[in-house]
C-alpha cells in the first residue's frame, strides 16, 4: 500500500467520523495537512450523518467541534459543495459562529438537504 493509499483510507475514516476518528486524526499527523492532491471528497451525506449523530445525542458538541476542526483545514479533502465548507467552519469555530446546539444542527441539516 502506498502512502497515498494509506492516507486515503485514514481520510475516509476521518470524514465518516468512525468510532476511532480521534486515533485516525493522530495517525494522519504523520502526513501533515498540506497535499497537492485532494484524495477524498466530503459529501453532504457524510456531513449530514455526523450532524445527525449529534442531534440524536450519540456525540457531544465538543466531539463534533473536534471532528470538524480535524477535517476543516485539510488540503487532501475536497468539499463537494461550498455549503459543506461553510458548515464545517461554523462547527469548528463555535465561539465565532454562535455555538453548537440542536437548533443550529437542525439549520445545518436543512441547508445540506
Amino acid at each position: 500500500m502506498t502512502d497515498n493509499d494509506r492516507r486515503r483510507v485514514l481520510l475516509m475514516s476521518l470524514i465518516r467520523a468512525d468510532a476511532s476518528w480521534q486515533t485516525v486524526a493522530a495517525e494522519l499527523a504523520q502526513f501533515g495537512w498540506d497535499c497537492d492532491v485532494e484524495l477524498v471528497e466530503l459529501r453532504a451525506e457524510d456531513l449530514k450523518s455526523v450532524i445527525e449523530r449529534f442531534a440524536r445525542g450519540q456525540t457531544t458538541s465538543g466531539e463534533l467541534e473536534e471532528w470538524a476542526d480535524a477535517v476543516e483545514g485539510r488540503d487532501d479533502i475536497h468539499f463537494a459543495a461550498p455549503v459543506i465548507k461553510d458548515i464545517l467552519a461554523e462547527i469548528a469555530n463555535p465561539t465565532v459562529f454562535g455555538g453548537i446546539n440542536l437548533a443550529r444542527a437542525g439549520r445545518w441539516l436543512a441547508a445540506i438537504k
